[in-house]
């Protein structure tokens, strides 16, 4: 099936740059994986077991969320020279023009929630946030040559200034935008994090 996959993702690409796309396909580089199946299972020994990922209470949703996904674990990861991280963009990025981060603030940091617990009861937990962006850089440099990223949570100047030295496209939540070029603008000024990263 992966391989299938593969094959048709690659057809795809290269049928949107011979149609004029200039970048091609952009592919989502997810928050996280599902707890069940090969995404949870190959990784099992980066990922943190009895804890899922989600959001706070806010004014989306008073209740929090609880997004049912393992999170990394940060010190393993670290243990593992961030291999498994690293091959996430590698193999997302291998026929795309582009990845979209989804949750770029989870480089940063992300909500645990124990398990059997409500979202309101986890807390974050801290990733080193400049090993996970220049590794995300490097693979996104080598294969792609443009990203975006999206958070619903408020960024912070860390956030901006993090994106704009790792040489990415920065994404205009956290306070930095591109030309119609695509040449690289100087970060604007933008709003401090609600909460501390």
């Amino acid at each position: 099936m992966q391989w299938w996959l593969d094959e048709q993702m690659a057809a795809a690409q290269a049928a949107s740059r011979e149609a004029g796309m200039r970048i091609g396909i952009m592919h989502d580089l997810a928050v996280g994986v599902e707890q069940v199946g090969a995404d949870s299972w190959a990784p099992q020994d980066v990922l943190a077991r009895g804890a899922t990922v989600g959001a706070p209470a806010d004014q989306y949703n008073q209740q929090g969320q609880n997004w049912s996904q393992p999170p990394w674990h940060p010190e393993r990861l670290r243990e593992a020279s961030y291999r498994p991280w690293r091959d996430m963009p590698r193999t997302l990025m291998r026929h795309a023009g582009a990845p979209r981060i989804d949750h770029v603030l989870g480089l940063f940091r992300l909500w645990w929630i124990p398990e059997g617990h409500e979202a309101a009861d986890g807390a974050y937990v801290s990733y080193d946030h400049e090993a996970m962006i220049g590794i995300l850089a490097l693979e996104a440099r080598a294969r792609a040559p443009s990203s975006s990223a999206r958070t619903w949570a408020p960024s912070s100047r860390g956030c901006a200034t993090t994106w704009w030295t790792a040489g990415s496209w920065a994404p205009r939540s956290c306070g930095s935008s591109t030309t119609a070029r695509g040449s690289r603008r100087a970060p604007r000024t933008t709003a401090p994090c609600a909460w501390p990263l």
